[in-house]
């Protein structure tokens, strides 16, 4: 995600700016985010295998993750239509 996001502002030409930067460290955050919480909740299951592990995961963690998900999407869509202006 963090390579792909940084390639694609390289071919569209971006310069490297203070904006820049702010948003390449918060997609490192927001791509580290999820991961860590669902990592977490499958190391905390006491089972055995690895299919009872990721169901524990998932009902454990699954809803929480993608609501988080879901809101910082919709919360995202609109700044879609903000210009961004430094003082």
């Amino acid at each position: 995600i963090v390579a792909s996001t940084i390639s694609f502002a390289y071919f569209l030409g971006w310069k490297l700016g203070i904006l820049e930067s702010v948003v390449f460290v918060m997609i490192i955050g927001l791509a580290v985010d999820y991961c860590v919480h669902l990592a977490d909740a499958y190391r905390q299951c006491d089972k055995e295998s690895r299919e009872e592990r990721v169901t524990f995961m998932l009902r454990r963690m699954g809803m929480s993750v993608v609501s988080g998900a879901f809101t910082t999407i919709g919360s995202s869509f609109f700044l879609l239509f903000t210009t961004i202006v430094f003082f």
